[in-house]
Parts: C-alpha cells; structure tokens; sequence
C-alpha cells in the first residue's frame, strides 16, 4: 500500500482530475458494455445459424473489448498510483489516506461532489462517513 498521506488541499487539488477520470471511465464502461452486447449477439447469432464463420467479427470485438478495458484499467492505474484508494470505481467513491489529530483517517469523496465534505476512520466505511 502507498503510505502517500494527503492534506485537504492536496486532495482538493486532485478533485477536478479525478471526476474528469472517473468521466472518462464511465465513457469506456459505456462503450464496453455495447461492444460487449454485440459480441453476445453475435454469439448467439452463430449458434443459431449452424456456425458461419465469424472469426474476423468475433477477433474484431474481442479486440475493442480488450482496448476499452485497458483504458479503464489505465486510468484506474493513474488515479491509484498516487496513493488513492479506489473504493467503487462504478459509484465513483474514492478515500485519500490523511492524519488528523495523531489519528490516521481516510478523507472520503464521492463522484457529483465538488470537493472533499467528509471523512472515516480507516476503520470505517462510507456509511459512517462525518462533515469535515
């Protein structure tokens, strides 16, 4: 785990990045899921119709389910090499590792907010989530 620790300031700062990335994730996310419903049609197609070859189709779906993810991936990368932690990438909840009071703490944010209101103890969840 990186022991990278935020101040609110730094984590603030960070905020526009991480709601443009979390933007961008929900764009591949999207478009992985319609690549991914062509590639079941497309399956279900073949084994309807007495197995015409489809290779090229299927290597070509296969091939943009893989790149999208990669994207996701990439950006999940990003956002995780600086020492935040990603809680749930699809309601886009992120935790920046803090210190207040002697007491080691998570700074809490979630996607729609537009800076960082709460924070848990490292022991907690979102749930028991406290106003700055």
């Amino acid at each position: 785990m990186n022991s990278k620790i935020f101040n609110i300031k730094e984590a603030n700062n960070l905020i526009p990045w991480i709601d443009s990335s979390f933007k961008a994730i929900k764009k591949h996310q999207e478009k992985l899921k319609l690549i991914t419903d062509k590639y079941i049609k497309l399956k279900d197609k073949v084994l309807g119709n007495g197995f015409v070859n489809h290779d090229k189709d299927f290597s070509s779906l296969e091939s943009a389910i893989k790149t999208e993810q990669t994207k996701i991936d990439e950006i999940l990368k990003k956002i995780s090499v600086l020492g935040i932690i990603i809680r749930d990438i699809n309601l886009g909840i992120i935790d920046f590792p803090s210190i207040t009071n002697e007491k080691h703490i998570f700074l809490c944010w979630k996607i729609g907010e537009s800076y960082i209101k709460y924070w848990h103890l490292q022991d907690e969840g979102f749930n028991q989530r406290k106003l700055l």
